[in-house]
Parts: C-alpha cells; sequence; structure tokens
C-alpha cells in the first residue's frame, strides 16, 4: 500500500498571510502494526501521541517516520499516552492498577515517572515546556489545576475557592486553560500561581477553553449561540479574535506556535484539519494537502524555526479504514527535489535520484515510510516535474 506521503507546492487557502513559496510534504507516521495512532505534539525533529498495538493505547515516540516509533509504554500499564514533547520531555498518562497517573518520560519506557500526586483519584499532564509539566489531579472530588517540576512531590495546585479547573498548556511563563465558574467553563490564564488568575472569557460566550499557549499568545475556542468558534488570545478577555473559517460550524484552536495557529474546523460535513495566522480569513485546509482519501483530520501541534514548519495531527484514512498519525511539514529553505542539496534543481538530480534508487541507498527512501519501493520514485517524480 502507498505510504501517505507526498508533496505539494500549492497553499490551499482564503488569504495570503501564509508562504506563497516553499513545499509541503505530508508523512504517515502510523506504525505499521498499529490498530490506529495519533500524533498529538511535535518539536523540530520528534513527535509523540500513542498507537494501538494489540489492542492497548501506547504511547510513542516518533523522530518523523513510521519506522521510528518507540514505545514508551510503562511496565504493568494497561493504556498510556503521550500529549507533549519539549526539550528532553514528554508528559502525558499511564493506567496502572486501574488509576489513571500523570506521567513524565525522557525518551524510554524504562525512563517513567509518576507524578500523581499522593492521595489523587486520578491526574493526567497534558503538556510540558521542558522543564514544568502541567495538567490537572482529581483530588476530594474536584479537579486541581496543577503544576509539576518533574516528581509526584513538587506537584502544585493553581486552584482557589474550590473552583474546578484544569491546565491544558504553557508556555515558559504562562499556564492556561479553564475554570468552572458558576455554571460556566471560562478559559484561564494563571503565571506561576493561584493569585494570578486571568479571565479570557469573552463577552456574550456561554463558554470557553484555552488549549494552549506560546510566546504572548493563547488559543482555544468560545462559543457562541451553540456554536464552537477556533479563539485567540493575547493575554486579556478583550483581545479575543474569533477564528471560525468561513463556511464552518465548529472550530478550535489547539496549539499556536506564538505566531500561527492550528487546529481543526467543521466545514462541508467534515472535520478538517487546518492552520491561521492570526485571522479567519488566514485559515490554510492542511486535508486538503493529505494524498488520497481522508475523513475527518486534526492539526494537534505546531513546532517552527522560521524556516521549517512541523504540525502534527491524526486523520481517518478510508483506505485503511483507520485512524493514522500524520506529520506535516512547510519548508521554505529545502526543496526535496533538489536531491543532491546544490541549489537548484536540474537533469542532474533526477540522475542522482535513480542511481540512489538502483543501489537501494537510504536516500532513495523519498516519502521517508521506511522502504524503497515505486512509490518512492513516483513521488520524488512528481516533487521533480513542479520545482520549488
Amino acid at each position: 500500500m502507498k505510504s501517505a506521503s507526498t508533496a505539494a507546492v500549492t497553499v490551499v487557502t482564503a488569504g495570503v498571510a501564509w508562504p506563497a513559496v516553499g513545499q509541503w510534504t505530508v508523512t504517515n507516521l502510523h506504525p505499521p502494526t498499529a490498530a490506529r495512532s495519533s500524533a498529538n505534539a511535535t518539536t523540530g525533529s520528534h513527535q509523540v501521541g500513542f498507537a494501538d498495538i494489540g489492542g492497548t493505547a501506547r504511547a510513542g515516540l516518533w523522530n518523523r517516520t513510521a519506522a521510528s516509533w518507540l514505545d514508551l509504554h510503562p511496565e504493568g500499564a494497561t493504556a498510556s499516552e503521550a500529549y507533549d514533547i519539549a526539550g528532553t520531555q514528554q508528559v502525558g498518562k499511564a493506567i496502572i492498577d486501574g488509576v489513571t497517573r500523570a506521567s513524565l518520560w525522557t525518551g524510554t519506557s524504562s525512563s517513567w515517572v509518576d507524578l500523581n500526586p499522593s492521595g489523587a483519584q486520578e491526574s493526567i499532564a497534558l503538556a510540558t515546556n521542558g522543564l514544568q509539566q502541567v495538567g490537572y489531579a482529581l483530588l476530594n472530588g474536584r479537579f486541581r489545576p496543577s503544576i509539576w517540576h518533574g516528581t509526584a512531590e513538587s506537584w502544585m495546585d493553581l486552584g482557589s475557592d474550590g473552583v474546578h479547573a484544569i491546565v491544558y498548556g504553557l508556555s515558559d511563563i504562562e499556564q492556561v486553560g479553564e475554570s468552572l465558574i458558576g455554571f460556566s467553563f471560562r478559559a484561564t490564564l494563571w503565571r506561576g500561581t493561584a493569585e494570578s488568575r486571568i479571565d479570557l472569557h469573552p463577552a456574550e460566550s456561554s463558554s470557553s477553553q484555552a488549549t494552549a499557549a506560546a510566546g504572548t499568545q493563547q488559543v482555544g475556542f468560545a462559543v457562541f449561540s451553540e456554536v464552537q468558534h477556533a479563539a485567540l488570545w493575547r493575554g486579556t478577555s478583550s483581545s479575543f479574535v474569533d477564528l471560525n473559517p468561513p463556511g464552518s460550524v465548529r472550530s478550535h484552536a489547539l496549539a499556536t506556535s506564538g505566531a500561527q495557529q492550528v487546529g481543526y474546523a467543521f466545514v462541508d460535513g467534515t472535520f478538517r484539519a487546518c492552520l491561521w495566522s492570526g485571522t479567519a480569513e488566514s485559515w490554510v485546509d492542511l486535508a486538503a494537502l493529505l494524498p488520497g482519501t481522508w475523513r475527518s483530520s486534526f492539526a494537534n501541534a505546531i513546532w517552527t524555526d522560521g524556516g521549517t514548519t512541523r504540525i502534527a495531527g491524526s486523520g481517518f484514512n478510508t483506505a485503511t479504514q483507520r485512524t493514522e498519525a500524520i506529520l506535516w511539514t512547510f519548508s521554505t529553505t529545502n526543496c526535496s527535489a533538489d536531491f543532491n542539496n546544490n541549489g537548484s534543481v536540474d537533469l542532474f538530480d533526477y540522475l542522482d535520484f535513480v542511481q540512489a534508487f538502483a543501489d537501494e541507498a537510504p536516500s532513495a527512501d523519498f516519502n521517508h515510510n521506511g522502504t524503497i519501493d515505486l512509490f518512492d520514485y513516483l513521488d520524488f517524480v512528481q516533487v521533480f516535474d513542479v520545482g520549488c
């Protein structure tokens, strides 16, 4: 079966905010033996999420290819999943002895650290900045917005006044999530203490949630007239920007790089992974870049260094009838058709690829699926034909 990896130059967008010059590639990260998988977060080189193997959801780590899948599942766990990655840390959950436990890894299953606070009925670590971990702990029937510094004993409660709250994301100095105020969940920002809590809830919204933060931005959703709208803030409720794309009846911004935002929008009866650059009109339909026929795609995380942008997510592959982890990559600095990396695309790139393909050299695995076959040749020819 052909790997879901391809390349495209045309960016599908309603606006012009995203660079017109550059190249998208899509890599299917689904491990060969998995029944389903999802990539929940990404850095420049690694992605985390889970794969269902043998009927068990297992936390895992990738290095940009399906073949690189590394199992983080702790010994004794009945299920696990990784939700975020930063620096050397991965965070998520593991279910052990019937208890869902906030979890921390540093690249191997044996590195697993149980963050579940003493007395907690359950907990989950949802995000990390490489030093801190955030999420929630359920204690005495109340969801407590939580920060850890690498151990269960370091657990700190950001909550106050008996309010139910969850931290979903963080930047270097901020934590974001939701707080139950009265009968409404409200997007919330903290800066390390319960007293620092800032209400991001937009006027006229019935409920809201801040899901992630980076730089000066916070993203999530707000509900208006029972319709969920992807949301962008810059530290105050009055800074709210409605990212809901034209024609969408539901959307959610799941992550931000500090400049761009990713998530999903429900358009024409399908959940579609999408990318924004600060406005609803800047929406880029990432689902349109998927090769073949896919449904219900989601962009869960974004990382960029300016020249390269990586977006981790998942989609339902109708060819295999399963949900599969996906990595979108946009590069303004490299062109995969420039096979010999000499700065131009010409006949010599084609000849060099053909030679590598004949020799079954590792560089001939053009679609990065761990095998060298006819589809590598076809994908290279497609990119070579359009250039960069």
